[in-house]
């Protein structure tokens, strides 16, 4: 007696899988967007600015603002196809996962080959982004590879995520504050504070390595801006200032204590996944 394939239950459960590389999507022509507006519209001022001098410029400066100006244009040309290259990969990657969920609507026997065949994809993909979570990220390509099931594992994502980590393990948050910059949207939606807390990390080496003065700068900055939400942790950060990092007071000890950057990694990993 065949056996029926739950198809709802298998799709939603599958939402992830067409997710992501949309998402890629989303933020790749925002990134491309921003890039055509911002180089168009100094590009466009610098033209302005030149039309205003033309009667005052000898040809030689003419020739030599023109060039400039094409060179400019020669720049985004290649920022755009380098955009569009990026692109063109994430709509083959949903295109290749479209595929293999449709591939599931075509199977009705849950005891086929047929479905043998598709559930063994579908297992070698958790066992990749398995891999990928728990950073064997070299053993998830081999597997990818030989399975031929590449545009079905992020492998892109998960090493941009595992380049933020490293950086956030060498105590630099650099890496970690362009990511939330990209990803600002997202993490409002959810709440994060994780943006906060590498602020307020930040603002913390300052302290420690008794740069007072930068430190308020920093935080008339960066940390004002959450006063809304945060407003007594930026009050205890504050008194850092008349603490020295060997302090035995327990507050401002927990404060200067390393383990906050892991705490860091852990937070990030958590809202990257």
């Amino acid at each position: 007696m065949e056996k029926a394939i739950n198809h709802d239950g298998l799709l939603t459960l599958e939402q992830p899988l067409l997710k992501v590389p949309l998402e890629q999507l989303k933020k790749s022509f925002r990134a491309s967007q921003k890039i055509l507006e911002k180089d168009l519209g100094n590009l466009t001022v610098g033209l302005e600015g030149l039309a205003g001098r033309a009667a005052n410029l000898t040809s030689q400066d003419a020739c030599q603002s023109v060039d400039n100006a094409i060179n400019r244009l020669k720049t985004l040309k290649r920022k755009l196809m380098e955009s569009k290259a990026e692109e063109r990969a994430h709509l083959d990657r949903s295109r290749a996962r479209l595929q293999h969920l449709n591939e599931l609507m075509d199977i009705t026997d849950i005891d086929s080959d047929a479905y043998a065949r598709w559930s063994k994809v579908r297992m070698d993909r958790i066992l990749a982004d398995y891999m990928l979570r728990k950073g064997y990220t070299e053993s998830a390509k081999k597997l990818a590879e030989t399975d031929s099931i590449e545009p079905l594992v992020d492998i892109d994502v998960f090493e941009q995520s595992r380049k933020v980590e490293d950086a956030l393990k060498r105590q630099s948050c650099t890496e970690c504050l362009q990511w939330c910059s990209e990803n600002r949207s997202n993490l409002k939606k959810t709440k994060s504070t994780l943006e906060f807390n590498l602020r307020l990390q930040e603002y913390i080496e300052l302290a420690r390595n008794r740069k007072l003065t930068e430190a308020i700068a920093y935080a008339r900055k960066y940390l004002t801006p959450f006063a809304d939400v945060h407003m007594r942790e930026i009050q205890q950060a504050m008194a850092l200032l008349a603490f020295n990092p060997s302090t035995s007071c327990v507050v401002y000890q927990s404060l200067f204590d390393s383990s906050r950057w892991h705490s860091l990694i852990s937070q990030f990993r958590s809202s990257s996944y």
